[in-house]
């Protein structure tokens, strides 16, 4: 009776719905792994694409800024100059 228990378990166990639904569980779970890690992978890109894009617009507001700066220093340089040596109209 003991023996037929354990032949009929097995029987259940290795019955082809179980063993679809078996293998469906395992693909789920690991293309759970895989599209979780993927995910992770883009998140990481990006952020590194936002921080490189952010790095390249700091640059250039720095090359603006030094480039608008040294006009005004021209500037001010020529209207020193022009107040030391004024021009004479008559």
């Amino acid at each position: 009776m003991d023996k037929l228990m354990w032949v009929k378990k097995l029987r259940q166990i290795l019955s082809p719905g179980y063993v679809v639904n078996l293998c469906f569980f395992i693909v789920f779970c690991f293309s759970t792994l895989l599209i979780w890690r993927e995910i992770k992978v883009l998140e990481e890109a990006y952020v590194a694409n936002q921080r490189n894009n952010l790095e390249n617009v700091s640059h250039e507001f720095d090359s603006l800024l030094q480039f608008n700066i040294d006009r005004m220093i021209f500037f001010r340089n020529g209207m020193q100059s022009a107040l030391g040596t004024p021009l004479d109209f008559v």
